[in-house]
């Protein structure tokens, strides 16, 4: 069984990466969206680098923090992604009331006309998106790949703007590749 890491315990020796993360961060909050790529061996500490950069952030000001992981032979398309929306959508649901109807307005304005590709992607986008109705037109990979890479670049704000983590990257599938490539 895996251990998990005590995020407690103070992150030493990585100051100059961790004010680095900081401000890729806080330029997010300026409306300057960034990819950020953390590379190293196994066991350097690139999750709890990532960790303790959204925990500090967190403290600052509000945000959503969307933090998935790649497995390796995943079978599941797009699986971070989803993962990710699940946690967009279970965040959302915990903010107070007014804010709350505020980011759903915003959330629907974000799907567009294409809400209806987006509602199958995860258990809590069919819930969310449960008013718009199926078409039966057959929508084009592509098509799909830009709608999805859209919505997540219009769900933040400069109010609450979104973090995008994903761990272990190296195992991605490819159509996540596609999403992000579009980012």
């Amino acid at each position: 069984a895996k251990r998990e890491r005590d995020s407690s315990v103070s992150l030493v020796g990585r100051e100059k990466e961790l004010e680095e993360l900081r401000g890729y961060f806080h330029s997010v909050y300026n409306q300057r969206g960034s990819v950020i790529l953390i590379e190293g061996e196994p066991g350097s500490g690139k999750t709890r680098l990532i960790q303790e950069a959204c925990a500090q952030t967190a403290h600052q000001r509000p945000a959503f923090f969307l933090r998935t992981k790649c497995e390796l032979g995943g079978q599941l398309p797009l699986a971070p992604l989803r993962a990710a929306l699940d946690q967009y959508f279970i965040q959302l649901k915990q903010l107070p009331a007014e804010e709350q109807l505020v980011i759903q307005k915003q959330t629907r304005e974000a799907a567009g006309e294409f809400a209806h590709l987006l509602r199958r992607l995860s258990p809590e986008t069919m819930k969310f998106f449960s008013a718009v109705a199926d078409r039966t037109l057959l929508e084009s990979q592509d098509i799909f790949y830009s709608t999805v890479a859209d919505f997540f670049l219009k769900l933040g704000s400069s109010q609450r703007p979104l973090f995008l983590v994903i761990d272990d990257i190296q195992w991605l599938d490819e159509g996540s590749r596609k999403v992000l490539a579009r980012f």
